[in-house]
């Protein structure tokens, strides 16, 4: 199974995946919640999801995903008043310092809170 196929069913599963130090792959999620099977994969491929997690093209396609997101919405960033465009601004800014770190626990938490600027 591809790793973007069992991200795909972690996130269907409520399971997420996190890269602890030392590349550590820890998983979480619901109990009883996630299949036999998605863990025997997880399992399976711990070594590949640790490289792709860690990767610059699960950052920029996390990055993308949002952007097409509020494109999708019909939202302009430039229709926000200056003080949300400068913290959207700042959390870009954590944002590659997160995905240059090779930090995805804290990319998706900076990357959640930049999207909450246009809410």
């Amino acid at each position: 199974m591809a790793v973007t196929e069992i991200l795909r069913q972690c996130k269907a599963q409520g399971v997420t995946l996190h890269i602890l130090e030392g590349n550590r792959l820890k998983v979480r999620g619901p109990k009883g919640r996630m299949e036999e099977t998605l863990l025997d994969s997880i399992k399976a491929h711990k070594a590949d999801l640790v490289r792709y997690l860690i990767s610059e093209a699960f950052f920029d396609e996390q990055m993308d995903k949002a952007i097409a997101d509020l494109d999708q919405a019909g939202i302009n960033l430039m229709d926000y008043p200056a003080p949300t465009r400068h913290r959207a601004f700042v959390l870009e800014g954590k944002l590659t310092e997160a995905a240059n770190a090779g930090d995805p626990t804290r990319f998706l938490d900076l990357l959640k809170r930049w999207r909450s600027c246009f809410n």
